[in-house]
């Protein structure tokens, strides 16, 4: 039985999303400044959205990761994020969100296919944003 029901294309907005909800996390949770509290959430964050625009899927745009890589990492960042109030002692407040979003980039990553739309469909043609703009807008690329 195949439990990875998430396709990569939900996976990619997933990541985005989850980029943008990292980096914000301190703001929501009004985490003290210049902490560990702040800095791994904003990093982790970064790092998400840059590996999601480099990963070799839907909604990737260098496509230099592939799917199998990407998914390791994300089970590897969840788990830093859920243990990263331990590991940097931080207030009891801040447990909570890391702990939760450490399991939620775990669990999503070991439910998403490891193979990305187009080559689950063995498409030549796949869908290319730097192609895309090399045709339509040359005057950017040259």
């Amino acid at each position: 039985m195949n439990y990875r029901f998430i396709s990569s294309k939900t996976h990619g907005v997933i990541d985005y999303a989850m980029g943008s909800l990292l980096m914000a996390t301190p703001l929501v949770f009004d985490f003290e400044k210049n902490k560990a509290e702040t800095i791994v959430p904003v990093l982790c964050g970064a790092g998400s959205t840059l590996q999601a625009l480099n990963t070799d899927y839907e909604l990737g745009v260098n496509r230099k990761i592939s799917m199998t890589t990407h998914i390791a990492m994300d089970v590897a960042c969840g788990a830093f994020l859920a243990a990263s109030p331990w590991l940097f002692n931080m207030r009891k407040e801040a447990r909570v969100p890391f702990l939760v979003i450490g399991l939620m980039e775990i669990g999503a990553a070991l439910l998403t296919e490891t193979k990305a739309g187009y080559e689950k469909n063995d498409q030549k043609d796949r869908f290319s944003i730097q192609e895309t703009v090399k045709e339509e807008l040359p005057e950017l690329v040259d």
